[in-house]
């Protein structure tokens, strides 16, 4: 059985909020993206995040450092997922990714 907190785009809105508002930036908030915009490719586009926001999320994600995904994330990754996801190409993949997706958007116009 699957449970959902969030529909896909609250959990992007949310997640991109949390990017830009928390005191201290978390490499889970990029993991957490990643998954949300490999598992629903088209969820962005689904969400109304203002562009201002959107700026403010990169320039945070982007002050992320692999150092900080190891000791916040990998921990509590499954065994078999740490070799997969836990390496620093892994994490350099994932944060470009994001990054890129997360400048993509700002070149959609907001309705």
């Amino acid at each position: 059985m699957r449970l959902n907190h969030y529909l896909p785009a609250a959990a992007v809105v949310q997640k991109v909020e949390a990017l830009k508002g928390r005191a201290h930036t978390e490499p889970r908030d990029v993991f957490d993206l990643d998954h949300l915009f490999t598992t629903f490719p088209d969820v962005l586009g689904q969400t109304k995040v203002p562009p201002a926001l959107l700026k403010a999320a990169v320039e945070r994600a982007s002050e992320l450092t692999y150092p900080e995904f190891e000791s916040t994330v990998v921990p509590y990754l499954d065994e078999d997922l740490r070799s997969i996801l836990g390496s620093p190409t892994a994490w350099e993949d994932m944060h470009l990714r994001v990054i890129e997706r997360l400048e993509a958007a700002m070149r959609v116009p907001v309705e």
